[in-house]
């Protein structure tokens, strides 16, 4: 956990924070509902409602804010932190990640969250499958 707010830190520093909570853009979301062929649908309704949760997510990463501080703008908290826990069971943030490319600050901060919230519920195997995709060369 200590690693996520010293990478969101570092960011702050380069002065490049403050950019990384945009909401994605048109050629992002193109990337990322691309990476999830069948999947924008798994616990969504529309592609527009699993943009906002993505920029969501983003939103509460870059800032480092809590869940509740979450904007109304996108959604319930409740159904955002569930949808969250579903996505990191299900490989979609692997997907987000690729989309958005390995080096790319969110893509840190969701693999930083992501790993940690493995790493809490108890999900070795899963934590080693990210530690390795996010090793892997691909993007």
């Amino acid at each position: 956990m200590n690693r996520m707010y010293e990478m969101r830190e570092e960011l702050d520093e380069n002065g490049i924070g403050e950019m990384s909570q945009q909401p994605l853009t048109d050629d992002e979301w193109r990337r990322i509902s691309l990476a999830l062929p069948g999947h924008v649908g798994l616990y969504i309704n529309s592609g527009a409602k699993c943009r906002r949760f993505i920029d969501g997510v983003c939103w509460v990463l870059t800032t480092g804010s809590m869940w509740q501080d979450l904007p109304a703008r996108f959604g319930r908290t409740h159904t955002i932190t569930v949808r969250y826990g579903r996505w990191v069971n299900s490989g979609n943030w692997e997907k987000v990640i690729c989309a958005l490319g390995k080096s790319d600050r969110r893509s840190i901060l969701i693999a930083e969250s992501v790993s940690n919230y493995l790493d809490a519920i108890g999900h070795r195997q899963l934590l080693a499958e990210m530690r390795v995709a996010m090793r892997s060369d691909g993007s």
